[in-house]
């Protein structure tokens, strides 16, 4: 972008400035495109000129920033040279969503021009908008006055939110529980921290029949003991969101005589999390030391140990079963 004029910036005070963004699908940025213009007749404040609409192929609004070169032509191609920052400028154009027909467009072309010029980064010679915002402020109809509150919003826009959602989990609190009423093992607490306060969850790989509580910011994992085949059950779960973020494009042409155009889109950005746990199946089992009859035996120290000689549990048989948890 480093000849593009949208790439400009000034300091500017900073307000907080609200605006709305009409709700559309999410749309691709294309790297390079074609554009077109037509003379306009819906004009809704007097222009100097003949005042030209400008549309990429698709039909979308293509919007101007050097006035004084020629609008686009058949044939030239346009290269995306990446995303515009200056705040004005971005105000106006995530403002140009709502635009629906060639006076909506004029709307907010000419409000981009006249922010331009008086912000000092409109190239010379741009006579016919000198012309056109001396007759714009000594109007006073719906039309010439909202583009005027597009100006004066522009000069105190604050930056617009063009970054991505974020979303982590926390697990380090959950741990696995069972519920005899459902007869299922249950593992949360989970905690979401999602940035736009929503989110989708996955199990990616868990036992047929596993399911997902939500509550809030948390959500717990349920497991059928039925379902439950081996003693270690790998589960992987996942978290999603995603928001409609404005962005607005600079597209120069392959031959210089013609504008720089911008173009606004409203792209979907997503942001995700996954976690991996090991499920361990609690094993419980009951012994006892009995006689060739079979009768228990009082006294007799007894030890159980594992595989590499650990005690893992050691008693004195007392005549009754003596029961080993969670192995």
């Amino acid at each position: 972008m480093k000849n593009c004029l949208f790439k400009f910036s000034k300091l500017l005070m900073l307000f907080v400035v609200l605006f709305s963004i009409s709700t559309v699908n999410a749309e691709t940025v294309p790297g390079s495109l074609i554009m077109t213009s037509y003379a306009s007749g819906n004009i809704p404040v007097s222009f100097p000129t003949t005042f030209r609409v400008k549309k990429t192929s698709s039909g979308k609004y293509a919007y101007c920033s050097y006035y004084a070169k020629r609008p686009p032509a058949a044939g030239v191609l346009y290269t995306n040279h990446g995303q515009i920052t200056e705040k004005g400028i971005n105000y106006i154009l995530a403002q140009s969503n709502n635009a629906r027909n060639d006076g909506d467009f004029f709307i907010y072309q000419t409000a981009l021009w006249v922010y331009m010029i008086e912000q000092g980064m409109m190239p010379q010679p741009y006579y016919d908008l000198t012309v056109f915002r001396s007759t714009l402020y000594a109007t006073n109809t719906a039309a010439a006055n909202q583009i005027k509150s597009l100006v004066i919003n522009a000069r105190n826009a604050a930056p617009v939110d063009m970054s991505a959602p974020t979303i982590k989990i926390d697990n380090s609190k959950a741990k696995f529980t069972y519920d005899s009423g459902s007869k299922s093992y249950v593992y949360g607490p989970i905690t979401v921290a999602s940035s736009t306060g929503n989110y989708n969850a996955a199990l990616n790989s868990a036992p047929s029949g596993s399911t997902i509580k939500r509550n809030g910011n948390q959500m717990s994992i349920i497991i059928p003991s039925s379902k439950i085949t081996s003693l270690t059950t790998k589960i992987t779960f996942s978290v999603n969101t995603s928001k409609n973020v404005y962005s607005a494009y600079c597209y120069e042409p392959n031959n210089g005589l013609y504008q720089n155009m911008a173009v606004p889109y409203v792209e979907t950005k997503t942001a995700s999390a996954s976690k991996s746990i090991n499920f361990v199946k609690n094993v419980s089992i009951e012994l006892d030391k009995v006689d060739e009859q079979g009768k228990s035996i009082s006294g007799a120290v007894l030890q159980v140990t594992d595989s590499k000689g650990k005690v893992i549990d050691s008693w004195t048989s007392n005549g009754q079963k003596h029961k080993i948890s969670n192995l």
